[in-house]
């Protein structure tokens, strides 16, 4: 399943509000809820519902197993532009964390070996293009590391 461990992706649904998910192409995740679960207010689906959707993508397990790394994506109708943001979850579900926020879109989230850091892609700051940027996993401002 992805190479990520059947558990981590039970756990990550579950963070959701989902009882299935399903390996898509490129590392995302399909999340499914019962239809119990759902509203009892019927309606058709409407073109303006796209913009409520959320893609969850890129999971990256922590180097001491506790923690999963996630992006999750949306679009942004009043910009007319998707975005991605890097989020965090402990492994049993218990905390939830928006890592980063900034108004450009951040992706690739992966963990330091010791997993004191944990690193990501984005054209924050002014950057033309995507950088590699740093931030300690405990929180603060991630700083820039490369400029390509």
């Amino acid at each position: 399943m992805l190479g990520i461990p059947r558990n981590a992706v039970v756990a990550l649904a579950a963070l959701l509000g989902a009882t299935t998910a399903l390996p898509i192409a490129g590392g995302a995740l399909a999340i499914f809820t019962p239809l119990a679960a759902q509203t009892a207010a019927r309606r058709p689906i409407a073109p303006s519902d796209v913009y409520n959707l959320r893609s969850v993508s890129d999971p990256q397990v922590s180097p001491d197993g506790k923690w999963v790394a996630y992006t999750v994506g949306a679009v942004d109708s009043a910009k007319d532009r998707n975005f991605s943001h890097v989020w965090m979850a402990s492994w049993d579900g218990a905390h939830t964390i928006q890592a980063t926020s900034s108004n450009a879109s951040e992706s690739s989230p992966r963990w330091s070996p010791d997993g004191r850091f944990l690193s990501f892609l984005s054209s924050r700051g002014g950057a033309d293009d995507d950088q590699l940027w740093l931030m300690n996993r405990l929180g603060g401002e991630a700083e820039m590391v490369s400029h390509v």
